[in-house]
């Protein structure tokens, strides 16, 4: 299949070449692919590697069309960005990002791909990140696979920002910090995690927004991305994120941790414009929050 790219936010005239590899930074498997398939077009006709674009131009480029295993089912989700390549996603609680399984259906994933169908896209949803199922928020989608490459390249980079916000158990003491505490398994359990010395470096920022007698609000910011890295840096720092009984909270206030993904940041992959996008807080943390602060 084919998809339309706009040439924009370049200094000069490149070729297509340094386009595909430098300007948007896809593999050399990719750029051999799209060469192979002489795949990127300008007004219908095929483009030589060493011609030139511009700011402006309409290319065609060919993506490998892959069938997706993910099976479609609607579910209700809440757009905040979307265009041809990628998507932000203000995920509910209770859903999980994806299947572990075909036969599994009830995920955004799934939902993400009725979407698609409905609006005859030749698109597959392929997360870049994830929450856990518990945890609301923005969720980044790339729309195909030279997307996804570019913003899994992205992440592991750590050029996508990432905020969260949580009620937390107890008072922090300071305004800002950082944890720096490498997160591990934890032996002979499926899920959880903890701090140990033998786990993977996890850093978290972290900076109070309010304080209340027995609860504080706290903005993260993830410098790396460990499964429950959050959660498990709160429990260490003795004040678990606020209904996470997982991870050592007995405040029943909500019935879940009260933990949302609040904001994401990064360059378009292609147009390398700036996009910020912010997830509307659920009801159930607003009422927290209004209640507790």
């Amino acid at each position: 299949m084919y998809k339309n790219f706009i040439i924009s936010n370049l200094n000069e005239p490149i070729t297509v070449e340094t386009l595909l590899r430098d300007y948007w930074g896809l593999g050399r498997k990719f750029i051999h692919l799209i060469r192979m398939e002489k795949g990127v077009h300008k007004n219908n006709t095929p483009l030589r590697f060493n011609e030139e674009v511009n700011n402006g131009d309409l290319l065609s480029i060919y993506i490998p069309n892959i069938v997706s295993k993910v099976r479609p089912r609607y579910g209700e989700i809440d757009v905040i960005f979307e265009d041809e390549h990628t998507m932000v996603v203000n995920k509910r609680p209770g859903i999980k990002v994806h299947p572990n399984s075909e036969s599994e259906t009830g995920t955004l994933n799934n939902f993400l791909a009725q979407y698609f169908s409905d609006k005859d896209e030749m698109s597959e949803p392929r997360h870049i990140h994830r929450l856990d199922k518990d945890t609301s928020g923005a969720v980044i989608f790339a729309k195909h696979v030279y997307s996804q490459s570019i913003m899994d390249q992205m992440l592991a980079e750590r050029e996508i920002k990432r905020t969260y916000i949580a009620v937390c158990d107890g008072v922090f003491e300071e305004d800002y910090g950082k944890i720096d505490e490498p997160i591990d398994r934890v032996k002979d359990h499926p899920t959880k995690r903890e701090a140990s010395i033998y786990g993977d470096r996890a850093v978290t920022n972290y900076k109070v927004l309010k304080r209340s007698k027995r609860h504080t609000l706290v903005e993260f910011e993830l410098e790396t991305g460990r499964t429950h890295q959050i959660r498990v840096h709160c429990e260490f720092l003795g004040h678990s994120v606020t209904g996470d009984k997982l991870y050592g909270s007995r405040d029943t206030s909500i019935n879940r941790q009260a933990l949302h993904a609040n904001s994401v940041k990064f360059k378009h992959p292609f147009t390398h414009e700036e996009i910020f996008c912010e997830a509307e807080v659920p009801k159930d943390i607003a009422l927290l929050i209004d209640k507790l602060f």
